[in-house]
């Protein structure tokens, strides 16, 4: 029944269906995604060309009994077309086209879309758009630090050790260095202070370069074959700078970029209630200027989780220029 199911759930079908759909009717493309939190992305990519190529967007996830993901997605693969389009996380599919029997698929197949970055939480946190969350969060235009400048010198920190974990995973030699065990090691294991940002990026680049001999040493064969494989990378945009969208996004958003934003945001929003209390005239006025600040400001979690200021970045143009091939057949 499953398998019938996903027989009849295909572009094609789709097609069909829309020709008995009344004529007022835009036609419906579905578009599967792997999950909740993948809707309201996908939604903000594909939104734009709705009235544009005059269609409906149908966007949804998609399960196939306890399976769920990208996993479940891959089912799909063979189903898509113009009325039927799959949206997944690159993971590492972009970066290593030739890996896997998937990796192939998703870099071929014009209907499928994919974020080009590991995942969209890696472009919910590019660089340049968070001092902006950081205002929609304390309602304060304060820049404490440079985000671009350390975000860009972080991913400089991990560069080498994320090129020996892709080198490892692309000869399927996944447990000499586990995704686990890269992320365990650029993770932020020291919250930055507001008056201490870099201690937090000294101790991840210790920790790197620890681990980084460590595999120079167990895999002395491997190590001048970096270079070669690094420089082939670049040409996909994989730079010691851009690092960072790139790697596990689920690490990057909650182990780094939260454990960095959360304290600053703090300092933001304390410096903003002290000039309230600084210019407030009495008690009273103190009191409901505080309550009027506390309403205008987001939680830093809600901001980022709905965070889509990502269009200058090159991978947005990536997807933008995909999302426009798979719907030109709907003209």
């Amino acid at each position: 029944m499953a398998s019938s199911f996903i027989e009849n759930l295909s572009s094609e079908f789709q097609k069909a269906n829309n020709a008995y759909a009344p004529k007022a009717a835009k036609p419906k493309v579905l578009v599967y995604v792997e999950g909740h939190d993948d809707v309201a992305f996908w939604h903000y990519i594909l939104s734009p060309y709705q009235a544009e190529i005059g269609v409906k967007f149908d966007i949804q996830p998609f399960t196939q009994g306890l399976e769920q993901g990208k996993p479940a997605l891959t089912k799909l693969f063979p189903q898509t077309g113009a009325y039927l389009l799959v949206c997944v996380d690159s993971d590492y599919d972009y970066l290593l086209p030739d890996h896997s029997e998937t990796a192939k698929t998703i870099n071929t197949n014009p209907y499928i879309l994919q974020t080009y970055a590991h995942s969209i939480e890696n472009l919910k946190c590019y660089a340049p758009s968070l001092a902006h969350a950081c205002v929609k969060a304390t309602q304060n235009t304060s820049e404490l630090i440079d985000l671009p400048d350390w975000l860009a010198t972080y991913s400089q920190q991990v560069f080498w050790l994320f090129i020996w974990n892709l080198y490892l995973h692309n000869l399927h030699a996944h447990n000499d260095f586990t995704q686990t065990q890269f992320c365990d090691t650029i993770r932020l294991t020291e919250t930055p202070s507001s008056t201490n940002y870099g201690g937090a990026l000294a101790t991840v680049k210790h920790r790197a370069e620890e681990k980084q001999q460590a595999l120079e040493k167990d895999h002395p064969k491997h190590a001048p074959e970096l270079v070669a494989f690094a420089e082939q990378l670049a040409k996909r945009g994989l730079t010691p700078e851009t690092a960072y969208l790139f790697i596990q996004g689920h690490t990057l958003y909650n182990e780094v970029v939260l454990p960095l934003l959360i304290p600053i945001c703090r300092a933001l929003q304390d410096e903003r209630r002290d000039k309230i209390k600084q210019q407030a005239q009495h008690e009273q006025e103190k009191r409901q200027k505080d309550e009027n600040y506390r309403n205008s400001t987001l939680t830093l979690h809600a901001v980022l989780n709905h965070h889509y200021e990502f269009k200058d970045c090159f991978l947005y143009e990536k997807i933008r220029a995909d999302a426009e091939a798979a719907l030109r057949a709907t003209k």
